[in-house]
């Protein structure tokens, strides 16, 4: 039996460790999913609780997005190999 797209997606995203990711001023929903190495429609759908997110939202400083833990560990150690070189 072959799942539908959004029902895959939404049964891997319950499943997996999340974590928090605090926007810069102005920082937009696709540029911080291109940065995670996530999908801008997983990004958006983790974070149903901000009403009217979209792609391209610009975000205030200090919001909080949900985000898989696994793409925020990877982002960080990508930047400590980038700050060490």
């Amino acid at each position: 039996m072959v799942l539908p797209r959004v029902a895959h997606a939404s049964r891997v995203c319950t499943a997996m460790e999340r974590a928090w990711y605090v926007a810069a001023e102005n920082e937009t929903v696709k540029g911080i999913a291109r940065r995670l190495g996530m999908m801008v429609y997983d990004l958006v759908n983790m974070n149903t609780r901000i009403y009217g997110l979209t792609e391209t939202s610009k975000l205030r400083a200090g919001t909080r997005l949900r985000v898989l833990a696994k793409n925020l560990r990877q982002y960080r150690a990508d930047l400590q190999e980038r700050a060490a070189a």
